[in-house]
């Protein structure tokens, strides 16, 4: 298992997931996830980052895996095309958060239409 990892490292890829070990290892994916969390009680491998996107290296650091990217969003909106809200016209959305259009996002800035209304102070 850390052969996996460390040939990752090597090569300049991510860490493998628990499902990418376990297939590999020929195991069931909590498995793959025991076997990581003893390499790491036992010293023989270091966490520097935990989650879908960690990054494991060799305690002396001779090898560190690649961050991964950020996984896509669940629903599916990230990367989509959306009317703008101000003009309507179709643009590629980078989220459920991105509304508005490149132009109307920097002509709502220059004239200063971006504000706060009706916030709320609470104690």
């Amino acid at each position: 298992m850390i052969e996996l990892i460390r040939a990752a490292a090597l090569a300049g890829r991510p860490c493998p997931s628990n499902a990418d070990l376990a297939a590999d290892l020929g195991c069931e994916r909590n498995v793959a996830q025991i076997l990581v969390r003893h390499a790491r009680a036992l010293g023989l491998i270091a966490l520097r980052s935990d989650g879908p996107r960690r990054v494991i290296a060799a305690p002396d650091d001779s090898w560190v895996t690649a961050a991964a990217e950020h996984p896509k969003t669940r629903r599916g909106a990230a990367g989509r095309m959306r009317a703008c809200l101000r003009c309507r016209a179709s643009f590629h959305s980078e989220g459920p958060h991105h509304r508005l259009c490149d132009p109307c996002r920097r002509r709502a800035e220059d004239d200063g239409e971006f504000r706060v209304i009706g916030a709320r102070v609470r104690a």
